[in-house]
């Protein structure tokens, strides 16, 4: 098949998120099954390149222009022309909808290019519903998602979100995000219990309840280091202040942004994967520890949450200090049920979340709207 993969962002940096990393491992796993794939994003910086991580991309220059939606709503001089001829000759777009302006507008554009539309929504239509963006939904969110041929959701639970936007019954397939098989793998390592924390440093991912669950760990006595790998998007500074003002805050180190094959390396090395975010809308990063056999130890507030527990794959916490402290001070005790997470967690890996599954799940979805498309009445919308 030929087709066009479309997502509003592709960096610099993390600020694409893990929308790009899942965009990244689509597109690479789709071409080495042999198909014809485009990919058209976004950039925020200068000098766009011509190829990302091995990928050749089409990159497009963007800034934002409405404060209040931060990357919700970025515009770029030649995106529409872009979407364009991306579009020409393929048989379907596949478009990355993250309820902002670039993939909602690349929607339209192929639709009115008579180029049938899956759209993949990440989790990211179930809010905010400020003014604002009610507004926004009204002029742009609505009349996109009407012309979908076909949604792409996380979980079961987003098809609710789809309906309260007026999208109309074009069906839904859940496909999970996948990750490459790691060369990393994870043994229980020697020494102190080495606890990982490997997000954003956005308030919503809650580092700070990992570095104070850390630091209670070792006022009660236990020996263990934080190990803090992410770009900050706000909580940085508190974090600093919090090391500076505790006698332990030696403990905690904070690495940066680490590149895909630093942070497998962390995965491996880590006595578990500590991930206490809030409203997580996937958790990509619990398929990325369960791929090496990290032990887990997740926040109850994942879509994950039914799957994994019932492969017994990974601890939960309510996503308070309290909680994680308590849940983490029994599992860095217990070498036994390390083992045992890190063994059901990788086979829960092979069963749901392997690149082939992915790619197998996509082209039947493809496959699909294509054979509709042929089915339908001449001159359907």
């Amino acid at each position: 098949m030929k087709i066009a993969v479309i997502t509003t962002l592709a960096g610099p940096g993390s600020v694409a998120g893990g929308v790009w990393e899942v965009v990244v491992n689509q597109v690479r796993s789709l071409r080495e099954a042999g198909h014809e794939v485009t990919l058209l994003a976004g950039w925020l910086g200068s000098d766009p390149p011509a190829e990302l991580r091995g990928l050749p991309v089409r990159l497009i220059q963007v800034r934002p222009v409405v404060k209040s939606m931060g990357l919700r709503f970025l515009v770029g001089s030649g995106w529409i022309r872009a979407v364009r001829e991306t579009l020409r000759g393929v048989d379907l777009v596949h478009v990355h909808v993250c309820r902002d302006y670039l993939s909602l507008s690349a929607v339209l554009v192929a639709h009115r290019s008579r180029v049938p539309v899956v759209a993949q929504s990440h989790g990211m239509l179930s809010y905010p519903r400020t003014l604002t963006f009610l507004v926004f939904d009204r002029i742009l969110t609505r009349p996109a998602l009407h012309r979908v041929a076909r949604f792409i959701t996380l979980t079961d639970d987003e098809a609710p979100h789809l309906t309260s936007f007026g999208a109309r019954d074009a069906g839904s397939t859940t496909v999970h995000n996948t990750v490459p098989f790691p060369k990393a793998t994870w043994s229980p390592p020697a020494g102190p219990a080495r606890l990982l924390f490997a997000s954003r440093l956005h308030p919503r991912k809650q580092v700070m309840v990992f570095a104070r669950a850390v630091l209670r760990l070792r006022s009660e006595g236990h020996d263990v280091e934080g190990i803090i790998a992410g770009t900050d998007q706000g909580d940085l500074a508190e974090l600093r202040m919090l090391c500076s003002q505790s006698p332990d805050g030696h403990a905690l180190r904070y690495m940066g942004e680490l590149g895909r094959i630093e942070l497998d390396t962390e995965f491996a090395k880590a006595t578990a994967f500590v991930f206490p975010a809030r409203r997580e809308p996937y958790g990509l990063v619990l398929v990325e520890a369960f791929s090496i056999g990290t032990p887990v130890v997740s926040t109850t507030e994942t879509p994950l949450l039914e799957v994994i527990s019932e492969a017994e794959a990974a601890r939960f916490a309510e996503p308070t200090v309290d909680d994680f402290t308590a849940v983490l001070a029994d599992l860095i005790c217990d070498r036994d049920e390390q083992i045992r997470l890190s063994e059901r967690g990788h086979s829960l890996f092979l069963d749901q979340w392997t690149n082939e599954v992915m790619v197998r799940r996509l082209t039947g979805v493809y496959e699909e709207v294509l054979a509709e498309r042929e089915l339908a009445v001449p001159g359907r919308p």
